[in-house]
């Protein structure tokens, strides 16, 4: 490490955090805040580091190894955990990383925040508050609205589908059973439509 990392990392306090103070905390959905609260709790982020690179005690509620960001060739180490705290910091010329456990991991990982929430739950087998009554009820009034989006949604699609796959079939059959045939033909329509939106909402593409 070079003389800049070194006075830095040991005379530079850690990085000041309250959740009254992040920038962040209010753009967190509230169920997702009893999660990270739920995963802060359980595990310790000097544990988390650990399971991504070395790091050895470096005076009291302190911790020295090599940044664990992918993008910092970390030669001599230069990130600090702060036990006491829960924080990180990389005092690395040109890094500067820096949060909590959760941030720790969507550093190393490349990964949202509810993603790393489920990645140490499930690392660390930490269940997880369920959502609030208030949501379930909140569901619950909205499920005959969410049905019917959800209804002229597949609607919609059956309509394209027999009007571009089925329609030009149609047309080529003798007319002796091209009546038959569309009854038959607009009832897999709903069939494949249903299919193909179930398909849509299992690719996360839509959200409630």
């Amino acid at each position: 490490m070079d003389s800049h990392n070194i006075i830095t990392a040991e005379q530079d306090p850690p990085p000041e955090f309250t959740p009254e103070n992040d920038p962040g905390v209010e753009k967190v959905p509230l169920p997702m805040r009893a999660n990270i609260a739920a995963i802060k709790d359980a595990v310790g982020i000097e544990d988390v580091a650990q399971d991504y690179g070395q790091f050895k005690p470096q005076g009291a509620g302190r911790l020295l190894g090599r940044c664990v960001s992918p993008a910092h060739e970390d030669r001599t180490p230069s990130m600090t955990i702060y036990t006491d705290e829960q924080r990180f910091k990389c005092f690395g010329i040109g890094c500067g990383e820096h949060g909590d456990v959760l941030d720790l991991v969507r550093l190393v990982e490349g990964c949202e925040l509810h993603e790393a929430i489920v990645l140490l739950s499930t690392r660390y087998s930490i269940e997880l508050p369920g959502r609030p009554d208030s949501w379930h009820r909140k569901q619950e009034r909205q499920r005959p609205m969410r049905d019917a989006i959800e209804q002229e949604r597949i609607e919609h699609i059956r309509l394209l589908l027999f009007r571009l796959i089925w329609v030009p079939w149609l047309k080529r059959l003798p007319p002796q059973v091209r009546e038959e045939s569309e009854v038959s033909a607009w009832k897999d329509s709903l069939r494949m439509a249903g299919m193909l939106y179930a398909a849509r909402m299992d690719n996360g593409k839509e959200e409630w």
